[in-house]
């Protein structure tokens, strides 16, 4: 990584007269893009909501009225986010979340108080009108692993960033288990922070399951063979932090290239 980016190729394809000129490609092949989604964009807009989302520019910009998300990011969130362009890749995307093979996903937060404890996260959630909360009963479980944390740079004592790897799925799980256990995303409002300033999680690096007749269309230099001996990708964010926010930094940021570049040694295709 590169001053707080990944280093890798992408293109940026230009959006018309919207709330961000253009978004990056990250990687395309088989009916399958995946884009980098900014903060602060909803993935898919509700019926109600007059704003764009990530989906409707897409749909555009790739003349593709039919593409969809198999997955969601929130309109917080930035980072890794996966279109199918097809119904084919669809339905793949689909059938691999059921079975459980995506992964890893790895996220990068900023969270408020002075330590945040490490290792495994596990919370029963359930869905609250537009919130998630932990109950004892009655929700999903879920689970998380924080691999890593620092003082957030220039705010120690105060908020601290972290990698986490989220193992389930579940709506704003990072945000109400962290939040539950007394160390909420900093600034994000709806679930208790009250710092003023713009709220960091990224989508960082997500392992993509992709077919194996489809394999040559995509980079040789991304694909590692995951432990069910699937074929994936292994796709870094392009940013891991909005233009307006304190960049992580480059311990958090060599922590988060080791990891990637560990599994890409240990499971080369």
């Amino acid at each position: 990584m590169v001053g707080g980016r990944f280093a890798m190729a992408g293109l940026l394809v230009m959006a018309g007269a919207l709330r961000c000129c253009c978004f990056q490609v990250l990687v395309q092949g088989g009916g399958t893009l995946v884009v980098q989604k900014p903060a602060g964009l909803a993935a898919e807009k509700r019926i109600s909501s007059p704003s764009d989302s990530m989906i409707e520019i897409v749909r555009r910009s790739h003349e593709a009225p039919q593409a969809q998300l198999p997955h969601r990011l929130d309109k917080m969130t930035g980072g890794v986010l996966v279109v199918a362009l097809t119904q084919q890749a669809l339905s793949w995307h689909n059938k691999c979340i059921e079975q459980k093979v995506w992964g890893p996903k790895i996220y990068a937060a900023r969270l408020a108080g002075a330590r945040v404890a490490e290792g495994e996260h596990k919370a029963y959630l359930k869905r609250v009108g537009q919130r998630a909360v932990c109950v004892r009963s009655g929700g999903k479980p879920s689970f998380l692993d924080v691999l890593y944390q620092e003082p957030t740079p220039g705010r120690e004592g105060l908020s601290t960033d972290v990698i986490i790897s989220l193992r389930t799925g579940r709506y704003h799980q990072i945000r109400a288990m962290m939040a539950d256990a007394g160390n909420p995303v900093l600034g994000d409002v709806l679930y208790g922070d009250k710092t003023r300033v713009t709220p960091l999680l990224t989508h960082a690096l997500l392992g993509l399951p992709v077919p194996d007749d489809q394999v040559g269309s995509f980079p040789k230099e991304l694909m590692f063979e995951g432990s069910d001996h699937t074929k994936k990708l292994l796709i870094p964010a392009a940013e891991l932090s909005p233009p307006d926010v304190q960049v992580f930094s480059s311990g958090f940021i060599s922590f988060l290239s080791e990891y990637a570049a560990n599994i890409r040694r240990q499971a080369q295709c």
